[in-house]
């Protein structure tokens, strides 16, 4: 369990991503098939694995949630922030890395897209998906983000959040969003990097053909989120196996852990961007 802990260290993660990424992808994928079998086995209620946004235009009420969607309070908020720059109203949309479905259904729920398709690494997750939220509107598959199985132009949106930075092969990734996409579809990401990660994160998504129409650093939202959600996540991981509380309450952003730290110190960025296929 300490290796789950190691790898979120900066050098070790630019080492095993650089040199050996098949290591990587397997290594990621059992983090997240743990996880959820651990969820399941102890009766968790987690429907969204995301650091979460917290702003003034939440405050007060500024969203209605369902009493299902207000125990994930923050986590919805992401989800409904980086989707407000698009209507996916009537749209096809694509999320990769869709985790536990709750952002999903939250978007299907509220936006009325006219498919939203969930692809995750981890088939536990998928499994839990499937079981929960699957509709004739909503479908969840296993899949692997480098290399989708979908025909080319399929998609009016492609969603990612706080995914990508666990891709070993991004290239890759952004090369198959931008085959899955529809001419001048859009490509909705948000995620963290280090600082010196961020402009080269946005010149990989540049190369592979896209046109950047919107960017925001979002660090202090997140940060904000992670404060107010620090209580309740604490609670959940401690219904967790006691050996694994150090690795997750890093994996969770917790209040005095590498991550948590490093957005408040602005070692890294959390990032939200827009971009159409060109």
């Amino acid at each position: 369990m300490e290796f789950i802990y190691v790898i979120h260290i900066p050098m070790w993660r630019k080492v095993l991503y650089s040199n050996f990424p098949s290591l990587a992808r397997f290594y990621r994928k059992q983090e997240y098939e743990l996880l959820s079998k651990l969820i399941r086995r102890k009766k968790v209620d987690v429907s969204f694995i995301n650091y979460g946004y917290d702003g003034e235009k939440y405050s007060n009420g500024g969203l209605k949630l369902s009493d299902s969607e207000e125990k994930s309070r923050y986590s919805v908020q992401l989800y409904d922030h980086v989707a407000s720059w698009v209507d996916v109203k009537g749209l096809k949309v694509l999320e990769i890395g869709s985790g536990r479905g709750g952002g999903a259904n939250f978007i299907v729920n509220r936006y009325n897209p006219k498919l939203y398709v969930g692809v995750d690494i981890a088939g536990n997750a998928v499994d839990f998906c499937k079981e929960t939220y699957a509709n004739g509107k909503l479908k969840f598959f296993q899949g692997n983000a480098e290399s989708l199985k979908f025909d080319d132009d399929s998609f009016d949106v492609v969603m990612n959040l706080e995914s990508s930075h666990c891709y070993p092969r991004i290239e890759n990734f952004f090369s198959e969003v931008k085959r899955v996409l529809k001419p001048d579809g859009v490509f909705l990401i948000a995620d963290w990097r280090y600082k010196d990660e961020v402009e080269l994160l946005k010149e990989k998504i540049l190369n592979a053909g896209f046109r950047a129409e919107k960017e925001e650093n979002i660090s202090k939202n997140v940060l904000a989120s992670l404060k107010g959600d620090n209580s309740r996540k604490k609670k959940l991981i401690n219904k967790l196996p006691k050996i694994i509380h150090k690795p997750y309450a890093e994996f969770a952003g917790l209040k005095g852990y590498g991550l948590y730290n490093d957005l408040e110190t602005e070692k890294i960025s959390y990032m939200n961007y827009a971009f159409a296929n060109k």
